[in-house]
């Protein structure tokens, strides 16, 4: 259980962040950000349509949410509701999956933490 917690905050730190860099700060909404949520993922393990439609809508629940708060000057608060929010969405994201799919996922993050490790090294 301990785990799954762990693999599904790691997918969600993965995902969320390579989304908001992707997008940048100021462009597209959250249904384009939920969009490339489930674009990037659809890219690392196949998805039947079943799926990509039931993530791609916790995705825009996830992404609203994190947009309400996007302005607030409240630094806290806006922690605690990306925190809430991504609890909901993984928990979302676990449902969905299946296992050999969450395995597929956990392989596919740790290629990419190894990578960063490696190139991160080689440069100092």
């Amino acid at each position: 259980m301990k785990t799954t917690k762990l693999f599904i905050a790691l997918i969600f730190i993965i995902f969320f962040s390579g989304v908001l860099h992707a997008s940048g700060p100021s462009k597209g909404g959250a249904d384009d950000k939920a969009g490339v949520l489930v674009e990037r993922l659809s890219k690392d393990i196949v998805l039947t349509n079943r799926q990509k439609k039931e993530i791609t809508e916790k995705a825009k629940i996830f992404m609203t949410d994190v947009e309400k708060v996007k302005n607030s000057t409240d630094n806290e608060e806006k922690k605690l509701a990306r925190e809430k929010s991504g609890k909901v969405y993984n928990m979302a994201l676990d449902s969905i999956l299946t296992n050999e799919q969450k395995e597929q996922l956990l392989v596919k993050q740790n290629e990419r933490k190894e990578a960063l490790i490696k190139r991160y090294q080689t440069q100092q």
